[in-house]
């Protein structure tokens, strides 16, 4: 009986083994851009490292989408890195790991100006970047892909003044998404502040509060409870991220705040909703599959051409109850 324990032991720690081995062959194929046996094809002439945030993940989830209908049946892998929430120092770590791994491309978000001289190492190492979603333009990138995001803020801030009554000056809040290990500002998000600032300056407005929050529904909540509690008078909140959008309209549905505009961020049902409902005046909708589409094809153009034709950012819709109310094609509301 000993012997066939010991025995039927010593298969499960083989077993074990096999398996451990070939997790570990799987994880060093993919920090190397190889792909693995599952759906193997034939190789690629070139490697692509999209390096990401695991933030906003509906966002992310749509570029990375859009990169790999890029990709398909082209001579290109792209090896996916994302880096965990709070730990975005992850990212360098991934930029490092990308040149020393000779990729060919990079395609790295310009959140961090800490990265700027990580990418002037890949351009010395022959390995051009492009941003996406934000832009470093003070580094040596090969071009950006994504939202003007100053022009975002901008517009944001018109439309919320639109057809607002205003016999004495209107006092507005901005809700800002803090990303990071250190819970700082991304880039993008300081210019949407800025466009934004620069929109109202000129309505004779109050100095606009400014209040930051984790990205999450739970704690944009609290931020937005927080905030109305202060200043029960605040004409208006411009959220700059999804979550904030909805935290904004659920806080003012609670306190039937009739008055209160809410410009935000994002396209959902629910999102949807409360625009027909008049809850929320407007929602900026970006098309991030569009980015991740665009990134991998300009950076395909580049390897074949030596260039890129970017000519201009992507576009941004805003999504108003006047454009839910038009019929959609085919005569569906």
């Amino acid at each position: 009986m000993g012997k066939k324990v010991t025995v039927l032991l010593f298969l499960l720690f083989g077993l074990a083994a096999v398996w451990l081995v070939g997790q570990l062959n799987a994880i060093l194929g993919n920090i190397a851009g190889r792909p693995s046996e599952r759906g193997r094809r034939p190789a690629a002439r070139y490697r692509i490292a999209l390096i990401y945030p695991d933030s906003n993940p509906a966002f992310w989830r749509s570029i990375t989408a859009g990169a790999r209908s890029a990709a398909r049946n082209q001579p290109v892998y792209v090896n996916f890195m994302k880096a965990v929430h709070g730990q975005e120092l992850q990212m360098a770590d991934y930029l490092r790991l990308a040149v020393v791994a000779g990729y060919n491309g990079i395609i790295v978000p310009g959140d961090d100006e800490r990265i700027v001289p990580l990418i002037q190492m890949a351009w010395d190492s022959g390995i051009p970047t492009l941003m996406i979603a934000s832009d470093l333009p003070d580094s040596p990138r090969l071009g950006y892909v994504g939202a003007n995001n100053y022009r975002v803020g901008y517009v944001a801030g018109k439309k919320l003044l639109e057809g607002m009554a205003r016999r004495e000056p209107p006092r507005f809040a901005i809700l800002s998404q803090l990303t990071g290990a250190n819970m700082q500002l991304s880039v993008a998000e300081s210019l949407k502040v800025f466009g934004f600032r620069e929109a109202i300056s000129a309505g004779g407005t109050i100095v606009p509060i400014w209040e930051k929050s984790n990205p999450t529904l739970i704690d944009s909540l609290i931020v937005v409870r927080s905030l109305l509690r202060k200043y029960p008078d605040l004409n208006g909140i411009y959220a700059t991220y999804p979550e904030g959008t909805l935290a904004a309209a659920r806080v003012a549905a609670e306190r039937d705040a009739a008055k209160l505009r809410i410009i935000g961020h994002g396209d959902s049902t629910a999102l949807r909703t409360d625009i027909r409902n008049g809850v929320v005046q407007a929602s900026i909708v970006e098309y991030p599959y569009r980015m991740g589409n665009t990134a991998v094809r300009e950076m395909l153009r580049y390897f074949r051409e030596g260039r890129v034709h970017i000519t201009s950012n992507i576009r941004v819709n805003l999504l108003d109850r006047a454009q839910l109310s038009r019929p959609a094609p085919g005569g569906r509301p």
